[in-house]
Formats: structure tokens, C-alpha cells, sequence
């Protein structure tokens, strides 16, 4: 969102998904979003399911406990 300057309410609207979920995603309320709402969230950001997990965030050292 920040590097696309976007705020939690554009984004909302270009994905079409409520705010309050993209809110709950982002402060991890959400812990298991569904892969159609990541892709709805993904794709209001004009990048790819690929693009998105290609991210070191998903780096096995990063998601292990």
C-alpha cells in the first residue's frame, strides 16, 4: 500500500473487499485470510499471488516459529 500510496479505504474499493478486512489482515487479526481474499487484496494492488509470496516475508526463516 505504501509504495502504491495507497490508504486502507482506496484499497478497499480498487480490491473489493470491506476495509475493516484489509484492516484485520494488516494488524493480523486475520490470521488465516482465504486465498480468494488475498487474491482480491493482491490484485487492488496490481501485483500477482506470485509477486506477493515471492516476498522475503515468506521466506521459511521468516515464518517459522
Amino acid at each position: 500500500m505504501k509504495a502504491r500510496k495507497l490508504t486502507q479505504y482506496a484499497l478497499s474499493v480498487k480490491a473489493g473487499v470491506s476495509q475493516s478486512t484489509i484492516s484485520a489482515v494488516l494488524r493480523s487479526l486475520h490470521e488465516n485470510p482465504s486465498v480468494t481474499v488475498l487474491y482480491e487484496i493482491v490484485m487492488g494492488l496490481d501485483i500477482s499471488l506470485t509477486e506477493f509470496f515471492a516476498s522475503p516475508l515468506f521466506h521459511y526463516e521468516n515464518i517459522i516459529d
